[in-house]
Order: C-alpha cells, then structure tokens, then sequence
C-alpha cells in the first residue's frame, strides 16, 4: 500500500484474484455484491465510496471486478451499494478482484498506524439458484490490517561538519574540553500514521566509551593519540550513542527539530595524548515505529 502524499489521493491495491467462482451457464445469470462493515465518510477523487479506518487521517475504499471485465455490467464497481451482474448467456469460471486503497482526508495526517478497516464480505448469487453451483458469501478482507502504507521518509537537515576550537598542550585536561554546540539539525515532511518517529546518533568510526558517550576518533599518521569525542546532552550529561530516541513532540506529519546536543574533546589521561589533527563522525539514522 502507498500513502498518498496529498488530501484525497488514492492508490488502488489489487489482491490478485484470489477469489475463484464458477458462475452461471447458457441458461441463467449471476450478480455478485459486497457487503460493508463500516462507516462510509465520504467520497474519492474518483468517485469511490469512502470508509472510515481507526486513523481519523486515512479512509480506505474497495473496487469489485471480474477476471473478464467484458461480461459484467458494470465492468467494475466502487460506490456503495456494491453490485455487477453477468451478462446472461456465458458460463464463467475466473477471479473475482476486490481492490482497496486508502485515502489521504487531512493535510496533516495525525500518528497512529492503521490497525482496524471495514470487514468486507463477497456475496455471490446464481440467478435462477443451483444445487451444483451454490450462493456463496464470505469474508474477502478481514479488518485486521497487518501491513502499514509505505511512507515517504523524513528530509535530514544537518551540519556536515562541527569544528571544535583548537586545544593546546599546556590546557589539556583530564575529562570534556572545548564543548561546542551543534548546528539545530531538522526533520522536514515527516510521515503521519506512525506511533512515533525516533532518531539514533550512530557513530561512523565506533565508540571509545559508549556509556558516557564517547567516540573512537580517526587514527594513523597527522591524527593526535588518546584524543576522543563525547557527544553531550544541552545541560553536559553523556547523550545516549546507538540507541533509539523518540521524539517527544511527535504529532503526525510535519517538521521537527532533533534536542539540542553538544560535542568535545575527551581525554582519559592527558599523559597519553599526542599532537595531531582530531577527527570523528556520526550519522543521523531515523526509525519510524
């Protein structure tokens, strides 16, 4: 399933004719009708009847057609009451489609994962009735919704590089030094229909200590020995590395801004330390929940 990214965009999903009727013969007719269990709310871009789902965001709506179009009247039906009858005069033994898609109703599409939508019941009818080819009604699509829409991921606006001051060795120190802030690193045109959206700082080059989150630095020629990296939280605690963090304030789809966070130098014994350049990455990875 696609998430359409505007207000009342639609995407139909075929389940592939898993339905197989033998219907009628030379001398009779059939109709075929669907029966839904729940809300109807409005309408498609196309037209189709639309139903509620659990997230007031998304309405889903359902198309019914024959593996032989040509010989049911309508071709295909998606506005409720939902109907078509076979032509009278063919013996027909094909698929029956039932299609759905969701429906994008706000612009700002609140959180939550889809997890309830109507219960779709098939009912079929030969017309006069037959023994050997019996009415048959059953369930098509249960309500339980067990597969979420695919999203459009959040756009990352973050530095490409924080340069801390210069250290020198006659103010070198055991501990943090040299704290600089980073740059507001921003999430735009985030996804809705999520329980929530966590970001995770990840480090590039591993971790030095990462429970008072330190990073491994570069090593080799031109790089300073025994000089770290610790990412901080604004008020200076050690910021969680490797770990999901959620955000907070996730309200459905829109932009957000990643918690201020800081960076410095870490030296476990300034004895240890070497001259040279001091260089360390992380990457920003989103998790959609």
């Amino acid at each position: 399933m696609v998430n359409p990214t505007n207000v009342g965009g639609i995407a139909w999903f075929d389940d592939h004719g898993l339905y197989k009727l033998n219907t009628l013969d030379e001398t009779g007719t059939a109709r075929v009708t669907l029966t839904i269990n729940g809300t109807p709310i409005g309408t498609a871009s196309d037209g189709s009847t639309v139903y509620a789902t659990n997230n007031p965001g998304i309405g889903i709506a359902y198309n019914l057609n024959y593996s032989t179009p040509t010989i049911t009247t309508p071709q295909n039906d998606s506005v409720a009451p939902y109907e078509f009858v076979f032509d009278n005069g063919y013996y027909a033994s094909g698929y029956l489609h039932v299609k759905y898609t969701i429906v994008r109703l706000t612009d700002q599409m609140p959180p939550g994962q889809i997890t309830t939508a109507p219960v779709v019941t098939v009912n079929y009818f030969n017309e006069p009735a037959r023994t050997d080819h019996p009415d048959i009604s059953f369930t098509a699509l249960s309500g339980t919704v067990t597969k979420q829409p695919v999203i459009t991921a959040c756009s990352i606006n973050a530095p490409t590089e924080v340069k801390l001051p210069t250290l020198y060795g006659n103010n070198l120190s055991n501990g943090a030094q040299g704290v600089t802030d980073v740059p507001t690193i921003t999430l735009t045109n985030c996804p809705g229909a999520r329980n929530g959206i966590s970001y995770n700082l990840s480090p590039v080059y591993s971790t030095h200590r990462a429970s008072n989150g330190v990073l491994q630095t570069v090593t080799g020629e031109g790089y300073a020995k025994n000089v770290y990296i610790q990412v901080q939280n604004d008020d200076g605690t050690a910021h969680i590395l490797n770990g999901n963090i959620p955000l907070s304030d996730y309200i459905g789809s829109g932009n957000y801004t990643i918690p201020k966070f800081k960076v410095a130098y870490y030296i476990d014994d300034v004895n240890d330390v070497t001259a040279g350049n001091v260089k360390s990455a992380i990457e920003v990875k989103l998790a959609y929940n």
